[in-house]
């Protein structure tokens, strides 16, 4: 559908290397969140002709000509040259890997599941594996313009044998000859020319070297004020920045002398458009030097200058001795515990820098020992006010482990919400496990188990926090490697071991938050991994690289997968029947939930 709007008269080029994000953040400030619109991939497909219309300012990331036609207007500002589909997909699949082991719930869970085996393997091996088909066919590229014959050749059972690495490409740039009809063939040099023409009609073009002129000549065209930093300025001269010749020659080995050999005439190409584009803008600079200047309106003017006090609000925010404070939600208290206990609670989390203290629980029932300024007030937020371990299970389990169960909370709920379930809570730091202890004493079926999950039995070195933190971590023991953080050593437990000592046939629901051991526990899930009917976890991508890859790689049978806040959750239909509606409409594509950040 398209959409019918005024966008403002001013075109902008944006060139690699110009500060895109300082650039957004300083039309953010200028304009106010309200009226500045990101275009993002994410964001087209919802916007409608009301809300374009409430917008003073479009920044579009890297969309190409998509934005233009959806506006109908040739005056969206926001767009980048000089990225060919060849840089794009040898960048993009680095992306893909090296974001898959740290940030991987950016992806579904079955695209991780295809990903592993090549997960450090070569752009040659991951495009034979047919891994990347779907992203690399749907890329951005960023090119004078696309032609048919720019593939590389990948022999994948998922392909063809010549795969195109860009199929939306004639469609992406305003300048092409023939939008649209990827039939015919334009010749490398009438692009060129046709880039050069579209670059001259640019009434705002952004270059590198120039960022704070630029700034200060596109500040005046919309009438705010620029911006208060100047930006590092990195000119395509330097090899590591622009060239493209130096980055296929990082890969070589990978892509064959025919693509090498692409990329360096792309490269030559670029910087010749890259000098007409510093042409154009020393044109466009000597026009303003000789012209009255704007006066910036008002109230850009005052949130600009607000902007450096907003920064000191900011860091106060994040500030260590406010962290009790800001993070946990003082002013729910009295919501949660009733307003008599939830004042008292907060004085005293005020008053005093640790300590327990004893709430009567409406949510759990029964009385609860929370840690003054810990998470553990942020833990019974989620798993007692928000439940966020509330699953839309077909029957009633019948047993449960949970794994990293901090205080007990978790347990607590199951308790209640399953009450013929035997639950397993093991947790491996001793000052939690005792407070855990006390608190699920009045649920028989929960059997509090001081240990730590892992894939063989061992002991384990446990370290960080030792102020009622729940990221409490373990790692293999060595007596060599101590530190001041190091709260001493536990045993560990597996998923065989306890199905075997407390007689369960199988696990019904089995919750998993460890701080990153999952990755150990469901690399080698092969000998359990048939006996366990759900599972939600919290991985910890962040401590340990690739958790998320080796839950996705391990749950590959599980019928039913969907992420839930903070957790993944995967079931088989005997438990679970259908995703819940929440989250029934989310892509289910291998891939589709991987958007990559722009910078």
């Amino acid at each position: 559908m398209n959409l019918r709007c005024e966008p403002p008269p001013i075109y902008f080029a944006h060139l690699p290397r110009t500060g895109g994000t300082a650039l957004r953040d300083w039309l953010r400030t200028a304009y106010g969140p309200r009226q500045l619109l990101d275009l993002r991939a994410r964001e087209c497909p919802s916007l409608d002709t009301r809300e374009a219309q409430s917008r003073k300012y479009y920044h579009a990331w890297h969309l190409g000509r998509g934005p233009w036609d959806r506006l109908e207007q040739p005056d969206l500002l926001g767009l980048t040259l000089l990225r060919d589909p060849l840089e794009r997909a040898v960048s993009e699949i680095r992306n893909v890997q090296r974001r898959a082991l740290s940030h991987g719930l950016r992806f579904t869970t079955e695209f991780l599941a295809r990903l592993k085996p090549v997960i450090h393997g070569s752009i040659e091996d991951c495009l034979r594996a047919g891994v990347f088909d779907d992203l690399i066919s749907n890329a951005q590229s960023r090119v004078l313009g696309s032609r048919r014959d720019w593939t590389i050749g990948a022999d994948s059972p998922h392909v063809t044998a010549v795969h195109p690495l860009n199929s939306v490409a004639w469609s992406d740039y305003p300048w092409l000859a023939t939008p649209g009809n990827a039939a015919v063939s334009v010749s490398l040099e009438d692009l060129k020319r046709a880039a050069k023409s579209w670059l001259v009609s640019l009434a705002c073009v952004g270059v590198t070297e120039r960022w704070t002129d630029f700034a200060t000549l596109l500040a005046d065209h919309l009438g705010i004020a620029p911006p208060l930093a100047s930006q590092p300025n990195h000119g395509p001269t330097a090899p590591n920045i622009t060239n493209r010749a130096i980055g296929a020659d990082r890969v070589d080995g990978e892509l064959s002398d025919w693509a090498v050999g692409r990329l360096r005439e792309l490269n030559d190409a670029d910087l010749e458009l890259y000098d007409q584009a510093r042409e154009r803008f020393a044109e466009q600079w000597q026009r303003f030097q000789g012209k009255p200047r704007q006066t910036p309106r008002v109230a850009a003017q005052i949130r600009q200058g607000l902007q450096p006090w907003r920064e000191v609000q900011r860091r106060l925010r994040n500030h260590r001795r406010y962290w009790p404070l800001r993070t946990y939600f003082l002013a729910d208290y009295p919501r949660w515990f009733g307003t008599r206990q939830g004042w008292q609670v907060i004085l005293k989390t005020l008053l005093r820098q640790s300590g327990e203290v004893r709430i009567e629980s409406p949510q759990a029932q029964v009385p609860v020992s929370l840690r003054l300024r810990s998470s553990d007030f942020f833990v019974y937020g989620q798993v007692l006010v928000e439940r966020e371990y509330e699953l839309p299970l077909c029957r009633e389990p019948e047993t449960i482990i949970d794994a990293g169960a901090n205080i007990g909370l978790a347990s607590i709920h199951f308790a209640q919400r399953y009450p013929r379930a035997r639950i397993l809570a093991i947790e491996p730091e001793p000052s939690t496990f005792d407070l855990m202890r006390r608190n699920v004493a009045p649920f028989p079926q929960v059997v509090p188990i001081h240990a730590a999950l892992w894939d063989h039995v061992t002991t384990l070195n446990l370290f960080g926090s030792t102020r009622g933190s729940a990221a409490v971590r373990t790692r293999e023991a060595n007596p060599s490697a101590t530190g001041k953080h190091d709260l001493g050593s536990v045993p560990t437990v597996t998923i065989p071991q306890l199905l075997r000592e407390h007689g369960f046939a199988q696990v019904d629901l089995l919750k998993i938050d460890i701080e990153g051991a999952e990755r150990t526990v469901f690399d080698r899930a092969e000998s359990w991994i048939d006996r366990v009917g759900a599972i939600m976890i919290e991985t910890h991508d962040r401590f340990e690289p690739g958790c998320t890859l080796a839950f996705a790689a391990a749950t590959t049978d599980f019928p039913v997968a969907w992420r839930e806040g903070e957790h993944l959750v995967a079931a088989r239909h005997d438990l679970v029947r259908e995703l819940p509606a929440s989250v029934r409409n989310l892509p289910t594509e291998p891939g589709a939930a991987f958007r990559p950040e722009e910078t």
